[in-house]
């Protein structure tokens, strides 16, 4: 799973790049169809970044809370590497569900016609 967010984060990074070069913005077909990518990788991208965060956070609090002396300092660093691991695991199924492959056919509208039912009084 991480090696996938790793391509995305990279993908997106890219796509970030060609978005503003002059050339790419110049055919504007091409333009749209990276900016499109890019916003479909947007929330994928943000959020996988969110969890490096967290998971640096929990790993620094984890490496001092081992050479901490001070009671008051070792809770707080507790609470800190604890909280981080919750929240790791939050954003660890949020990115399960971002990372499920969407349907072509989300974007497109739909048509619904509702009729009244045969014999009934409507």
């Amino acid at each position: 799973m991480i090696s996938k967010l790793s391509g995305i984060l990279e993908r997106f990074n890219k796509l970030s790049d060609m978005v503003s070069d002059p050339e790419i913005i110049k055919d504007i077909e091409l333009w749209q169809k990276y900016v499109k990518e890019r916003a479909e990788l947007e929330e994928t991208a943000n959020k996988y970044l969110e969890y490096k965060k967290f998971e640096e956070d929990g790993k620094s609090a984890e490496e001092l809370l081992k050479s901490e002396t001070d009671p008051e300092m070792k809770q707080m660093l507790e609470d800190e590497y604890y909280t981080c691991k919750k929240k790791l695991a939050e954003i660890t199924d949020e990115l399960k569900i971002l990372l499920l492959p969407k349907d072509p056919d989300d974007n497109k509208n739909v048509i619904i016609e509702i009729r009244g039912g045969a014999g009934g009084e409507e």
